[in-house]
């Protein structure tokens, strides 16, 4: 009986980590035609470590450099992407990347879309992680989203297919024709819309790339090796005709993707969408002794419908703890504008912006009150939103530990 049971188990529920996910049924990377490195690329950096073989492409890091590549045109949107083939065995710290960026147009107020392949020790498997990234580093309104997979299949034994497709109205990330992840534009502030360029790297991450740094890059292992192959171009370019049509992910050449693609996108996300670990750390800081008197610890994560002028806001009621230099008033201050960013989001939430976590308030002591933690529920598949400023006598963010 207890066979019987198991067995009408694993027929009704089978095992969620299939070997292949389901058949998409539109294969785009077939509507785009592939070329040579040398046909829509260059050298970036490290030029000694790079090297082209018919059409392929080798970079490599070592103690001495690592290497990247760029197009030779910007678009407005496309379809890019690339075979890679990655380094197996110790990798951990490594990042190999294939992304779209405007950094050399926007210093410090840049737009990117990543695909970042995470580096490894030997007993795990590589972390596939993209990215949204809106404006930059300076401006102290940075929007990023992130989400991470596990692929399923080794990315170490063979090539396989990895691409973004950017258009007005959507970014979709596949691979082997798989989509993974789809962002939709909700609003401008929250979608790049400039021209980028399509860059390839690899570099050391050693700070952040494996389990958050704990792994660094090991050179005893070097030169660390990503293969690059089967370059696909496809797309409007920034200095193109006004009458080129953006492409498009599905078959019916429309936004979003059919339901079969929907499918195999949700298994992939069922099944190998790994947890983002991503906090952000905001610290309020004395203008005259930069002295720490609070940090706010917080793990938001973005739903659809965020806007820039919502962050903002928060921003600005936090900002209030500055420049009061008595102790006693300085502290009320700080309880005040806590208690008021908890209404806000307590506001925010109850207009369907964000579903609201956790707050909890700890290390009281005979000083008064030192920290908050404020956890901000997942409400999407977009992974924790990032406000950073520069300004050190004001609110700045430190990268999750």
């Amino acid at each position: 009986m207890a066979l019987f049971l198991s067995l009408l188990l694993i027929f009704m529920f089978p095992s969620c980590n299939a070997d292949n996910p389901p058949s998409p049924g539109y294969y785009p990377s077939s509507t785009i035609g592939s070329i040579g490195f040398n046909q829509g690329f260059r050298n970036l950096w490290g030029p000694e470590h790079q090297n082209v073989d018919q059409g392929s492409l080798k970079i490599w890091l070592d103690t001495s450099s690592g290497s990247g590549f760029k197009s030779l045109n910007s678009y407005q949107s496309g379809y890019f992407g690339t075979a890679v083939k990655l380094q197996s065995g110790y990798t951990a710290g490594v990042i190999t990347s294939f992304y779209l960026s405007n950094n050399e147009e926007y210093p410090g107020y840049h737009d990117e879309i990543d695909i970042e392949f995470l580096g490894t020790t030997p007993d795990k498997p590589y972390v596939l992680q993209t990215n949204v990234f809106i404006r930059g580093s300076g401006d102290g309104n940075i929007i990023g989203r992130e989400m991470r997979f596990h692929l399923w299949f080794d990315p170490t034994q063979d090539f396989h297919n990895y691409a973004i497709l950017w258009n007005p109205s959507e970014i979709i990330f596949f691979v082997d024709d798989v989509p993974i992840r789809r962002y939709p534009r909700k609003s401008d502030a929250t979608f790049p819309l400039r021209p980028m360029w399509v860059y390839g790297s690899i570099w050391d991450a050693s700070s952040w790339a494996t389990e958050g740094g704990m792994y660094k890059a090991d050179y005893r292992y070097q030169p660390f090796i990503g293969r690059y192959s089967n370059f696909k171009l496809g797309g409007c370019t920034s200095d193109g005709p006004s009458s080129c049509n953006p492409p498009s992910g599905s078959p019916s050449g429309s936004s979003g993707l059919s339901q079969q693609q929907y499918t195999a996108m949700e298994w992939v996300q069922r099944n190998y969408k790994t947890e983002t670990p991503n906090c952000n750390y905001f610290k309020f800081v004395d203008e005259d002794d930069e002295d720490v008197t609070s940090t706010i610890r917080s793990n938001t994560r973005a739903s659809n419908g965020v806007t820039v002028e919502d962050f903002n806001e928060l921003r600005r009621r936090l900002y209030d703890v500055e420049n009061e230099h008595d102790d006693y008033g300085r502290r009320l201050r700080m309880v005040e504008n806590i208690l008021k960013a908890m209404v806000y989001l307590i506001m925010v939430f109850m207009n369907g912006i964000w579903e609201l976590g956790m707050f909890e308030m700890f290390e009281m002591n005979g000083t008064g009150f030192e920290m908050f933690e404020m956890n901000v529920g997942d409400v999407s598949e977009h992974c924790p939103v990032r406000l950073y400023d520069q300004n050190k006598d004001h609110v700045y963010s430190i990268p999750a530990e």
